[in-house]
């Protein structure tokens, strides 16, 4: 009988661990995919100026139909090479207003991704 109830005891323990363990990972991922969800509304919140900056030479756009992959924005290496900045990578659709020519480019944000407090529009990565 005692025996049965340290087997008992040991197999609720080990339930109990395994069980905890997933909901830890569990709440890390959810943690990560709130980071990204802020992020994507920094970016979505800003998008008029970050089309501003990058899109506008002498107060004119040199493209139209610019359009953002809010799904592709991934955080990367932004900036010098000496430097330790971190940002933001979006996939930008746009029309070239010249040539009438589709293009799509990544647009490097330069921020803090854990702050998100301010940006600066690095330019395009080809």
């Amino acid at each position: 009988m005692k025996k049965r109830l340290v087997i008992i005891g040991v197999i609720c323990f080990v339930t109990f661990v395994v069980f905890g363990i997933i909901w830890i990972n569990k709440g890390d991922k959810m943690v990560q995919l709130t980071e990204y969800g802020k992020q994507v509304a920094f970016l979505q919140a800003h998008e008029e100026e970050m089309t501003k900056e990058a899109f506008e030479v002498d107060g004119k756009f040199w493209a139209t139909d610019i359009k953002y992959d809010w799904d592709s924005v991934k955080v990367e290496y932004v900036g010098l090479v000496d430097s330790k900045a971190f940002g933001l990578n979006i996939l930008v659709n746009y029309k070239v207003i010249k040539t009438g020519e589709n293009s799509t480019d990544i647009l490097s944000i330069k921020t803090d991704v854990k702050k998100l407090n301010s940006f600066e529009v690095i330019g395009f990565n080809n």
